[in-house]
């Protein structure tokens, strides 16, 4: 199994596709692991060198209880497989991790597709009475199988 040490941990990743092809860096969300980009592997390694992992306290990556950057750690997995740029696609948590990176290292990246994710330190915002309203009907229509 593949893993690149990095300070304080030790990051478990795959690679999928040729080298040659336009790198791909998907970063999963926090309540996933890299296994969730399974289904999408084969038809995107086709055409990209397709490079996934598992962050820390995720998956098969371990990692000490010390300070550390996720940037950092995801511009280290690149820089191990050779890559110097890549279109990184990030879901959630992962998303805001790809958007930390596009902002601190723009030289890094060739494209950013984010699903479901905003940039660290946004400030939480509370719902309005109205959003807190619609939230309530879409639990009643859960409930109600409707």
């Amino acid at each position: 199994m593949p893993h690149i040490d990095v300070p304080g941990a030790s990051l478990y990743y795959e690679a999928d596709g040729h080298t040659s092809k336009p790198a791909l860096l998907l970063i999963h969300a926090g309540i996933a692991t890299l296994r969730m980009w399974d289904q999408q592997i084969a038809a995107l390694a086709t055409d990209h060198y397709v490079i996934r992992y598992d962050t820390r306290g995720f998956g098969q990556t371990k990692t000490e209880n010390v300070e550390y950057s996720d940037r950092a750690d995801a511009l280290a997995v690149l820089s191990h497989l050779g890559v110097l740029k890549a279109t990184i696609i990030g879901a959630s948590r992962g998303g805001g991790i790809a958007i930390d990176i596009a902002v601190d290292s723009p030289e890094r990246v060739s494209g950013l597709v984010t699903i479901g994710s905003g940039p660290s330190g946004f400030p939480d915002v509370e719902l309005s009475d109205a959003e807190n309203s619609q939230g309530a009907g879409l639990d009643a229509a859960v409930e109600a199988k409707d």
